[in-house]
């Protein structure tokens, strides 16, 4: 199984680098953004063998979160030498509220899965920063991000859908930018009008 989705993202970095040669855009400077799962939501979707979500084992997500980032540097290194262009990362955190806030459920009511500590989502999050070696974004289009949380971590630049955004958001979103970080606004609506 391993080799062959080894196998199936060769074929489309290759499907890629022929495009891009093709569009002229070698060496140009452009960047290309890769993304994947963050590593917070990763552990919260991820079952272990007892059939509970692998959040719910802090050494499992330790183990999520680096792997997550070696790999996930690797790809972004490896788009980055072949298409001769920078390359930024884009992590997907829908569950980081809710793992938060302890509103993940579990595989039964008798075993909830406790909050995770903000102090691990920093850590987690600056694993994966520093592993991908590039700029960084956390996209995240559920209603109450944790702004806090973000803000103390290295993260460069957050992604929101701006219909998710409440007024208390504003200050923290203020911070964010004030502190030299970026944050991306999705004012186009996914879904058909």
């Amino acid at each position: 199984v391993t080799r062959r989705a080894v196998s199936l993202l060769d074929e489309d970095i290759d499907a890629l680098e022929e495009a891009w040669e093709t569009a002229g855009l070698r060496g140009g400077g452009r960047p290309v953004k890769v993304q994947a799962p963050g590593p917070i939501t990763l552990a919260a979707e991820l079952e272990l063998g007892n059939g509970h979500r692998a959040i719910t084992d802090l050494g499992a997500v330790h183990d999520i979160a680096a792997s997550l980032a070696e790999g996930v540097g690797t790809h972004r290194a490896t788009v980055s030498r072949r298409l001769e262009t920078p390359v930024v990362v884009q992590f997907d955190e829908p569950s980081l509220p809710a793992a938060l806030a302890g509103r993940l459920a579990g595989v039964t009511a008798l075993s909830p899965v406790h909050p995770i500590d903000e102090s691990l989502a920093v850590t987690l999050l600056d694993t994966c920063v520093t592993a991908v070696g590039a700029d960084v974004m956390v996209h995240s289009c559920a209603p109450e991000l944790p702004w806090n949380v973000l803000q103390r971590s290295t993260i460069g630049a957050v992604s929101v859908d701006v219909t998710t955004l409440q007024t208390a958001d504003f200050d923290a979103v203020a911070e964010f930018v004030d502190s030299g970080r970026t944050v991306v606004l999705g004012v186009v609506s996914s879904s058909t009008p």
